[in-house]
């Protein structure tokens, strides 16, 4: 079992949906933890510490900020990039759910020892799933 965290920067509704697809890990958004509003660096030891193998995230940041990369890898946790969606609502978190849901299998699946950064690519707008339109 893993326990991915969902960042405040998602919809908290994420975590509650995928902890009904995949049973078998847990998902805890940064709103039900009471994370919301900490500085990324102490809230990759506060996840160590509670312990959390991952965090989901819109965050490209924590990737890029030298500070936070380090903190992540001295966490030990994996990172899931979800690309920032253009709608709200729940389109919204029907695109997230949609990107994320089968990462997660995978990842899981295909789980390193050390801490590795999924950077995942996917649904922005629900009308990218329509390939085209004919008037009947």
């Amino acid at each position: 079992m893993r326990h991915f965290f969902v960042d405040e920067n998602l919809t908290p509704e994420l975590a509650t949906l995928l902890s009904k697809v995949h049973r078998q890990h847990r998902f805890t958004s940064a709103q039900s933890a009471g994370l919301r509003g900490v500085d990324d660096v102490e809230l990759f030891g506060d996840l160590q510490h509670r312990g959390f193998d991952a965090i989901i995230t819109h965050d490209a940041n924590q990737l890029e900020i030298p500070e936070e990369r380090d903190g992540l890898r001295s966490a030990g946790l994996h990172w899931i990039g979800v690309p920032q969606g253009r709608v709200v609502g729940v389109d919204l978190v029907a695109c997230q759910l949609s990107v994320v849901t089968p990462a997660i299998q995978h990842i899981v699946s295909n789980w390193s020892k050390k801490p590795t950064a999924y950077v995942l690519t996917g649904l922005t707008d629900l009308a990218q799933i329509i390939a085209g339109t004919t008037r009947l």
